[in-house]
C-alpha cells in the first residue's frame, strides 16, 4: 500500500514538472517570435505611456499636449480613454506597433499594422481600459512603432 502511495505521489511531482516545463517553454518561445518581429525593423521609435489608477477619479475627457509620450491621465478602474500620436517618417514603410509594460497589456492600437507614404502623417489611435483588478497609483509601459521597408 505505502509503495502505491510513493509512485502515485511521483508521478503527480512529473506530472507537474512536465506542466511547468511546457508553460516555460510557451512563454519563451512567444518572447522570442516578438523579438524576431522588433529584430525586422529598419528602425524603430518609442514613445513612453503612462496612466495613474485613481479609484475616487470620475471619468472626464482629459486633454494631452504632449507630444514624446502617451499620458491616459488619471483613470479609475473600468474607465476607458484615448490618446493618439500623429507618425511620419521621410520615406514610405510598413509599421507595426508594439506594446510592451504593465499598460501596454491595458491598451489596444486600434490599427497595429499600417502603410505609411512619404511625409505623410498618420494618426494611431490608443484606447486603455484600465481594470477593475487595478492597483492604485502609477503604472507604465512603451509603444514601440517598427519601421520596415514596403
Amino acid at each position: 500500500m505505502e509503495v502505491k502511495k510513493l509512485f502515485a505521489a511521483l508521478r503527480s511531482k512529473k506530472v507537474l514538472a512536465i506542466l511547468v516545463a511546457v508553460l516555460l517553454s510557451i512563454s519563451l518561445f512567444t518572447f522570442w517570435l516578438a523579438a524576431q518581429d522588433i529584430a525586422s525593423c529598419m528602425s524603430t521609435k518609442t514613445i513612453a505611456m503612462s496612466l495613474v489608477v485613481d479609484k475616487k477619479a470620475i471619468s472626464t475627457v482629459g486633454l494631452n499636449a504632449d507630444t514624446d509620450h502617451l499620458n491616459f491621465g488619471k483613470v479609475s478602474p473600468l474607465s476607458e480613454v484615448q490618446r493618439s500620436v500623429l507618425i511620419t517618417e521621410n520615406y514610405p514603410s510598413k509599421v507595426k506597433v508594439f506594446l510592451k509594460g504593465e499598460v501596454g497589456t491595458w491598451v489596444t492600437v486600434h490599427n497595429p499594422d499600417f502603410s505609411l507614404l512619404s511625409q505623410e502623417p498618420y494618426e494611431v489611435l490608443f484606447t486603455a481600459l484600465v481594470p477593475e483588478s487595478a492597483e492604485e497609483g502609477k503604472h507604465s509601459g512603451e509603444a514601440v512603432f517598427c519601421f520596415l521597408e514596403e
